[in-house]
């Protein structure tokens, strides 16, 4: 008998539910995106997924393993054709993918997206240097494939790169004490951030008075920066007639950093979550940096690899910072645990379903729990809930009191 595949509501696990856009659905992610699809067509900016990577190891939480490159493509082929008609024609897909299924993929890819939209690979490192390597190579790096939907129409952010006749005047000397301050040309200005007290040079003057200052600072004309070098002011004045920074190019090596080995990404999630629930979890700060590079305010990030959920941490972690509403998607199987693993611990110690899903759902609940406290007045302003949805093919409610949504009216 034929079931229509429908999301059920999961209020018990869910935050604030009513008024989020963000959502987790627990399911076979083929059938999530046959359901995405339906309300999301060309909605989605930016789709990031960590596949399984087809390896032969055998200590990770859930399965990797396929036996053949064809049958890692096979599986592959009909999630990333609807995750192409989900992207936006400005969005992009970021694959990340080690040496194992690299060619294979990347072959498939050129023809699902075409060679032409290929806009490069992000070299990420992996681990520190071993002392052991198979024909003395100590293999350090996996990638992270860049395709976009439409390449002519899509664009990736760098860091700011700030430009200012104050940027390149010598600033504060290191330990210098404050002058004598007796002009009103010359007062000391305290950078909020860094708590820095900037001063004119030895015999010199500011071009402004204080009053006119505070009207710039408060006219938002007046940038502080959050990090200073010695030599530098810790703040900069925009000029109305010229913008004030350009984006420098991303490096497709900016993955070699210490900041995003897997290392990073494992102690992270221990100290989240007390204890080594996941195995090789990828670091925020890698994630937070594509999300980025693609998205801005009020786009939508989907991943259907969810994995530990890092893809919903560092959107959260992305929004507090720029205090922007970006809203994220996960999808993650609702597949059993191994016995042996910490994750199963954990769920047994903490009285959850015995799934990755659940986990999942746990790491999203913490992290956004933390970033929220830390935003402090502006949390009120900020999307930090979530639901949960869960695909069901019977139709019926499953006992447990949740509502049997019509797809895709779950979705909204």
């Amino acid at each position: 008998m034929f079931h229509v595949k429908q999301l059920i509501e999961n209020r018990e696990l869910s935050k604030y539910f009513d008024t989020t856009k963000n959502k987790i659905i627990v399911g076979d992610n083929l059938d999530a995106l046959e359901i995405l699809r339906e309300e999301y067509a060309g909605r989605i900016k930016m789709i990031y997924i960590d596949p399984p990577y087809n390896t032969p190891v055998s200590v990770l939480t859930y399965n990797n393993r396929f036996g053949k490159h064809n049958d890692f493509i096979a599986f592959m082929r009909p999630r990333l054709e609807i995750a192409k008609e989900l992207l936006t024609d400005d969005g992009g897909i970021f694959i990340s993918i080690d040496e194992w299924e690299y060619a294979y993929l990347k072959v498939y890819c050129d023809d699902l997206f075409n060679e032409n939209n290929f806009v490069g690979d992000i070299i990420r490192r992996t681990r520190a240097a071993m002392n052991v390597g198979m024909c003395n190579f100590d293999y350090q790096h996996e990638f992270c494939l860049i395709y976009a939907k439409q390449k002519n129409k899509f664009s990736l952010k760098g860091e700011k790169k700030y430009y200012s006749a104050y940027e390149k005047m010598t600033m504060r000397c290191k330990g210098r004490t404050a002058p004598n301050v007796t002009n009103k040309m010359s007062f000391g200005i305290k950078n909020p951030y860094t708590n820095t007290v900037d001063y004119p040079s030895m015999g010199r003057t500011w071009s402004f008075s204080k009053e006119t200052f505070d009207k710039m600072v408060e006219s938002g004309r007046v940038v502080f920066k959050k990090e200073v070098k010695n030599g530098q002011y810790s703040f900069f004045i925009k000029d109305n007639n010229e913008k004030t920074y350009r984006f420098i190019l991303v490096k497709s090596l900016f993955g070699i950093d210490s900041k995003y080995l897997n290392a990073a990404g494992h102690n992270e999630l221990c100290k989240l979550m007390g204890s080594p629930v996941f195995t090789y979890p990828k670091p925020v700060a890698f994630i937070k940096k594509l999300v980025y590079m693609t998205t801005v305010d009020g786009d939508i990030i989907l991943d259907f690899f969810a994995g530990s959920g890092t893809t919903a941490h560092a959107v959260i972690e992305l929004n507090k910072d720029e205090y922007t509403n970006r809203s994220y998607i996960l999808v993650q199987l609702k597949e059993a645990l191994k016995q042996d693993s910490y994750g199963y611990e954990f769920v047994k110690k903490h009285n959850l379903r015995p799934y990755i899903s659940d986990l999942t759902i746990e790491r999203v609940k913490r992290a956004s729990n933390i970033i929220e406290d830390q935003a402090g007045l502006f949390a009120y302003a900020q999307d930090f809930g979530y639901k949960v949805l869960e695909i069901d093919e019977g139709g019926q409610s499953n006992g447990r009191g949740f509502e049997v949504l019509v797809v895709p009216q779950g979705l909204r």
